[in-house]
């Protein structure tokens, strides 16, 4: 992502060179310091003449401005680059991208909601710089998931009969509504959201 930023950065600027070299060719830079010299000499000598001088330089300083397509360039780019950005990151963090044998077991607790009971091992799922997104649901069954050591996490577990066991730092029974997160999740290389609903059946996080 850094790198990605630095080539939009460097690409703006390049950019902002061409601008710059645009407006010098359209007299733009003659015609604002025309504006500025009147609007120092209008306030020094509040002479109505050299007032409307002054807004008459810089009437034709921002008409130059206007019409460069490399201004309007440099404003766009910028805009286009923040709203795929956040689009993305939007979608990352609401969807669970399938590159782990797991995939196709979650889609079927998702949509069939299968009474089962599930062993999951997060060693085996493929981690991506922004993170991974895990989402179980079902009605019954119980749910352990195997967390390594040096995988962070964030969960959100709601669980209306059973028993809810993380990591052996907490127990809740029944009626469960339980959101937690390990210390180092946001600086982690590899981290995981965890997003758990059942209706019934118990729910267990150990570290293996």
């Amino acid at each position: 992502m850094k790198k990605r930023l630095t080539f939009f950065a460097v690409i703006e600027v390049i950019i902002l060179l061409f601008l710059c070299v645009a407006l010098f060719r359209n007299g733009f830079i003659l015609f604002l310091g025309g504006a500025i010299f009147f609007s120092w000499l209008s306030s020094r000598s509040h002479s109505r003449i050299l007032g409307i001088i002054c807004i008459l330089f810089w009437v034709i300083s921002i008409i130059h401005l206007l019409r460069s397509g490399y201004f309007w360039l440099s404003i766009a780019f910028p805009v286009i680059v923040a709203l795929v950005y956040f689009r993305h990151h939007r979608t990352s963090e609401t969807s669970y991208e399938a590159h782990s044998s797991y995939n196709q077991r979650e889609k079927i607790l998702a949509e069939n909601q299968v009474d089962d009971n599930e062993l999951i091992d997060l060693a085996d799922l493929h981690y991506h710089p922004e993170g991974n997104n895990l989402s179980i649901r079902k009605s019954a069954g119980n749910t352990k998931i195997v967390v390594p050591e040096d995988v962070e996490v964030v969960l959100s577990i709601k669980v209306r009969v059973g028993v809810v066991k993380v990591f052996d730092q907490m127990t809740e029974i029944n009626d469960v509504n339980l959101h937690y997160f390990t210390p180092e999740y946001e600086s982690a290389k590899r981290r995981v959201a965890i997003n758990i609903k059942v209706d019934s059946g118990n729910v267990e996080l150990v570290r293996g």
